[in-house]
């Protein structure tokens, strides 16, 4: 996302940029001010330029939109580390990262030296290769995740981000050179930003409407997606994650340790951050 101040008339022009390396080059570059990224993804593609951004809100949680869905052989976590056992999901997306941190947290060898051979281009070919028989799990989001459990026989939901809480957040990361050069601009996004939210947040029909236009879905689908995703007020931004009245631990940091942790485990990090600190 590029943004331009012109005495607080910004100009916005948002790319959707489907490549997470991408778009911590755009930061990096000077090509874009802010980037939308989950913090995995911050964390195992921003390592190589050194983290050109800092988070400076949190958008919103998975909860309950991203599943592993089993068929007749995977009723359990445990299944997934059966010899023989193959999956379907889209590769580096957080559908990946879901099922990374269930085998850091089980400790899955098996699974966790298969990932590459689960990978699909996208979304419709993951569930597709679920439904043909082609895996014996998928990991997906709303709205396949419904569709497999009431499409594909057998299929049911192993795990969801219910059950799998701070693990797929996605982030707001401003550029640091913007941060410096021009903060109103940031500032001023991020006040629109929480203004928009607020405003749809207490209009759940306008919301609907609008996810069902954005996505091409129906309105029910629509519904559906956004069930299953924990949108971040700005007062749980302030209070929860960024710590700001307590002056403790944050929660934010807590969770990006926990997330680095399971990067580490699985081989996508090799070693904790530069000074051992995630701040700043």
């Amino acid at each position: 996302m590029c943004i331009r101040d012109r005495e607080k008339n910004l100009g916005i022009r948002y790319e959707n940029v489907f490549d997470f390396k991408e778009r911590v080059a755009g930061l990096d570059s000077g090509k874009c001010d802010i980037a939308t990224i989950t913090i995995d993804s911050y964390l195992t593609n921003g390592q190589e330029a050194d983290y050109p951004g800092a988070i400076v809100f949190l958008i919103d949680e998975s909860f309950g939109g991203d599943a592993i869905v089993g068929g007749p052989k995977v009723n359990t976590l445990d299944d997934l580390d059966e010899k023989g056992i193959r999956g379907s999901l889209v590769g580096f997306s957080p559908s990946e990262f879901l099922l990374k941190s269930s085998i850091s947290h089980f400790k899955l060898e098996n699974a966790k030296s298969k990932v590459a051979s689960f990978r699909a281009e996208n979304s419709a070919e993951a569930f597709n290769r679920f439904k043909q028989g082609e895996a014996d799990f998928a990991v997906l989001w709303q709205p396949f995740v419904s569709q497999a459990v009431d499409q594909i026989p057998g299929a049911k939901v192993v795990l969801d981000t219910t059950q799998a809480r701070g693990v797929i957040l996605d982030v707001a990361v401003a550029s640091r050179k913007t941060l410096v050069k021009e903060p109103e601009v940031i500032k001023e996004l991020t006040k629109g930003y929480f203004r928009a939210l607020h405003y749809y947040l207490n209009r759940p029909a306008e919301f609907e409407a609008l996810a069902a236009a954005y996505s091409g879905e129906s309105s029910d689908v629509a519904a559906g997606m956004l069930a299953g995703i924990r949108f971040i007020t700005l007062k749980e931004n302030a209070e929860e994650w960024f710590g700001l009245q307590s002056g403790a631990l944050s929660k934010l940091v807590e969770c990006i340790e926990r997330i680095h942790k399971i990067c580490r485990d699985v081989g996508d990090l090799s070693s904790p951050p530069a000074g051992g600190s995630f701040y700043g």
